[in-house]
């Protein structure tokens, strides 16, 4: 091969390369939340999102799940011609791309702290960013919010945020993300846990070891007021593990399936004020357990063995957890 040939296959070769490097794919949520976390500076607690046909969107909560950065693209762009109605007030913000659609709410003083929306209508669709969090109390264009309306503008116009993007941007490891918002994690424990004691002040949040239940396991404690610890975990296979800890005493509890158990030598006095020791367990039609620990006192000499063996039997039903009940775990979330 001569060196023009050469030179000529190699700039093809280069050619090809830099195409697949631009190649337009579907956009998915996490390239959507790339691209928004790109122009928007903050620290995300949680990221979620969804696709249904040609609606992509995304979600980011940060500032310990206080606020919310929702970002979407959309291939039916009907929404930009809706005009403003009720409170809300519309401008225009020009920009190299094209005109921006610019849309708020003021705040409703102790019930809503008001949003603000941009809209970018593309040749495929509509994108759009919606910011929730600090007080809307006039033009956002001059207040000092979460994420202000230059960040939001600079997301809809990049243009790799649609509902078509780069493949590099769909290759992102994003912050934050939710791998699986559904699925039983050391975080849904966690929730499962703050039902226990509703009114008593939650402190922090973090995973636990769990491997002395066997392969599988996970964990995670609730720190709360008045020195109370909650611990609970997923057993895959209680059959495999020993759910009673080596110097406690375990015994069936009043319904099939329960174990209550305490330390040995341990008093249940409920109406005293001397720190308690507590487990149950719960064992499914599918041999998986739920074990929640509380240690701590009482409270006003009430038994919580009935609220534990409530708790555990709910640790595995994770599909009723929401973005929001992560988002109240994220914000006390400690990672140790």
């Amino acid at each position: 091969m001569n060196r023009v040939v050469a030179a000529s296959a190699l700039a093809t070769l280069v050619l090809v390369a830099g195409c697949e490097d631009d190649e337009r794919v579907p956009a998915t949520p996490e390239a959507l939340a790339a691209v928004a976390l790109e122009h928007a500076d903050v620290e995300p607690t949680l990221v979620e999102g969804s696709s249904e046909g040609g609606d992509v969107r995304a979600s980011i909560r940060f500032d310990e799940g206080q606020q919310l950065l929702s970002v979407g693209a959309q291939d039916d762009g009907t929404e930009a011609d809706e005009g403003c109605e009720g409170r809300g007030t519309c401008a225009v913000v020009e920009t190299d791309a094209g005109d921006v659609g610019l849309y708020w709410e003021d705040e409703e003083p102790e019930e809503d702290p008001g949003i603000v929306v941009v809209t970018f209508a593309t040749g495929d669709g509509l994108n759009i960013a919606y910011y929730a969090g600090d007080r809307v109390t006039g033009d956002p264009r001059d207040l000092d919010l979460g994420v202000d309306v230059d960040e939001m503008v600079a997301i809809v116009t990049d243009e790799r945020f649609g509902t078509s993007t780069t493949r590099e941007m769909t290759e992102v490891d994003v912050p934050g993300w939710a791998e699986d918002p559904g699925g039983l994690t050391p975080r849904t424990i966690a929730h499962e846990l703050t039902l226990l004691h509703q009114t008593v002040h939650k402190l922090a949040a973090y995973e636990v070891d769990a491997s002395a239940y066997g392969d599988g396991s996970i964990g995670a404690t609730l720190e709360l007021d008045d020195d109370i610890t909650l611990t609970g975990y997923h057993v895959p296979d209680a059959d495999q593990a020993d759910l009673c800890p080596t110097g406690w005493v375990c015994e069936p509890g009043a319904e099939d399936g329960v174990l209550t158990g305490k330390p040995r030598g341990q008093v249940n006095d409920f109406a005293g004020t001397s720190p308690l020791r507590l487990l149950v367990a719960v064992v499914d039609g599918d041999g998986h357990a739920s074990v929640v620990v509380r240690e701590g006192p009482t409270l006003a000499g009430y038994d919580p063995t009935e609220s534990m063996v409530r708790v555990a039997g709910l640790i595995p039903d994770h599909a009723r957890i929401d973005a929001d009940d992560l988002a109240e775990i994220g914000a006390i979330w400690d990672e140790r």
